[in-house]
């Protein structure tokens, strides 16, 4: 089949020197087009408008913690949503999924990837943010918040054998992040059901940089009944020239490694060379297992396969060798 989608909106943001009020406006057209052989399915059209509100507002003032001056914020943000219902179960699922509820998605329009299906919504989101920042660089040093949404109305919309949603709220969020030492940060989440009085997800994290192309990666995270993982990864200089390359992401429940990296790097000053392997679970029991071998030539050519894509989401804060220089190439920005 075919799908063809047009979403027109108008918003108009409201300010001052302290809050924002945005209003927004609009409607999600769209038309499917589907091959007669589909039964069950027919060519239709959905036409569903979409208001939401959006305010928030931020409170500042000047605070000292150990001596050095910091300008504390407290932001509350109250974000209002309606979609009308219309029945979507003759629409058939193309890429359509459920969102995990996060401080992304807390916000968002639609509670589902993909446009097959608009969920039908009169709610109201609640979120407060506080911020230490540093009066003297500019820099957030500290970040926590805390959010939940609650439902006015009774879930009609879903996806084909997902249970409609019978709570009058949702989990509620929070979340910490920054930096609490010199060359270290840390973050940390947790997703509490306020409905079971019981935690649904949590996960705690840590990073070491004392500088560019040194830093060591640790975390753990948790989601009641499904998974207890940690996590670890580092990229090392070990010796003149030498590198080393590594991620460890291990299963406590299945008591199994999901997701391994093994690697080296050596800067030979107008070259690099990068040997790393891959491997990680695609099911419960097979994995595939891929080797990258690479030779970088003054920073301007590359022969073999590339591993840097792979190892910088493997390792959190890997820092690109570059041979003209024998550091790292984004040393000029060493907490980007």
């Amino acid at each position: 089949g075919k799908r063809t989608l047009a979403y027109p909106s108008l918003s108009l943001p409201l300010q001052t020197a302290f809050a924002q009020v945005t209003p927004k406006l609009g409607v999600n057209i769209t038309q499917y087009s589907i091959d007669p052989n589909n039964a069950g399915f027919v060519n239709q059209n959905r036409t569903l408008p979409i208001f939401s509100t959006d305010g928030t507002m931020v409170l500042e003032r000047q605070t000292t913690i150990g001596g050095t001056p910091f300008l504390q914020t407290l932001e509350p943000r109250l974000y209002y949503l309606y979609v009308p219902y219309r029945d979507q179960s003759g629409i058939p699922v193309f890429d359509s999924g459920q969102q995990d509820i996060n401080f992304a998605t807390i916000y968002s329009e639609n509670q589902y990837a993909g446009w097959d299906r608009i969920n039908d919504a009169n709610q109201i989101t609640f979120g407060v943010t506080s911020r230490l920042i540093s009066t003297d660089t500019g820099a957030e040093r500290l970040r926590a918040g805390v959010a939940q949404r609650f439902y006015f109305d009774s879930q009609r919309v879903s996806l084909p054998g997902v249970p409609l949603r019978t709570d009058t709220s949702s989990d509620l969020l929070a979340a910490f992040s920054g930096a609490v030492a010199p060359h270290w940060t840390a973050d940390a989440g947790w997703q509490y059901s306020t409905n079971f009085s019981q935690s649904q997800k949590f996960n705690i994290g840590t990073r070491y940089q004392p500088s560019p192309g040194r830093v060591l990666n640790l975390s753990y995270r948790e989601t009641l009944n499904q998974l207890r993982q940690t996590d670890i990864s580092t990229q090392w200089p070990v010796g003149p020239g030498w590198t080393v390359l590594a991620r460890w992401n291990y299963s406590l429940r299945e008591q199994r490694t999901l997701e391994g990296l093994f690697g080296a790097e050596y800067n030979g000053d107008c070259w690099v060379l990068r040997v790393v392997g891959h491997r990680f679970a695609t099911t419960t029991q097979q994995a595939s297992t891929t080797l990258f071998v690479q030779l970088e030539l003054n920073g301007v050519s590359r022969i073999g396969s590339n591993p840097l894509e792979t190892l910088k989401r493997n390792i959190g804060g890997y820092a690109r060798l570059d041979p003209r220089t024998q550091r790292p190439d984004d040393q000029r920005f060493p907490f980007y």
